[in-house]
């Protein structure tokens, strides 16, 4: 369960992350997430892999370079599961130079990687430290409610996304 808050938790947090980098490059609010909601899951998959995974570092260098790989790992995993299953691309680091075919770049693995030591080591104690205190009952509540609408939100955004493709082959025949 604990987990599972955390995967929440950081599916906002990287939602944000992402509204606002979008919002600062292209001066507009611009909703950057895969799902309708406001998060953003790989966010959620990865910081909760990282949080996990820091427990066996000491080192802020440790946990920079596990992190810089995990992190890239899941973003070109997600990156070109998405592109096939949905033929779509949520990111493109093409423009940047030495990227794996557009899905991860080292300019932002090394983001990932300082990300991850803000998280482990800035961010996430005090959110641990809150989710310590939220009462059993209170916390079955809101997970219940929490996923689903994130349920519904990721079956509702896939039957779009695979309706808008049905009509793009349509379109294309």
């Amino acid at each position: 369960m604990e987990y599972l808050v955390y995967f929440y938790v950081y599916s906002f947090l990287g939602w944000c992350l992402e509204v606002v980098y979008q919002g600062l490059k292209k001066g507009r609010f611009i909703n950057r997430g895969f799902l309708l909601g406001p998060w953003c899951p790989i966010y959620g998959i990865g910081a909760s892999f990282i949080i996990e995974r820091s427990k066996d570092f000491n080192s802020t260098l440790e946990v920079f370079i596990m992190t810089l790989f995990v992190a890239s790992f899941i973003e070109l995993i997600a990156g070109i599961l998405l592109n096939l299953i949905f033929h779509q691309r949520w990111w493109d680091y093409s423009e940047y130079p030495l990227n794996i075919g557009g899905y991860i770049c080292p300019l932002f693995s090394i983001a990932w990687g300082i990300c991850g030591v803000l998280v482990v080591k800035i961010i996430h104690p005090p959110i641990d430290i809150f989710y310590e205190y939220i009462p059993d009952l209170l916390l079955y509540i809101l997970l219940l409610t929490i996923s689903l609408f994130f349920i519904a939100d990721l079956v509702l955004t896939v039957l779009n996304l695979l309706k808008i493709n049905h009509h793009i082959k349509k379109i294309d025949k």
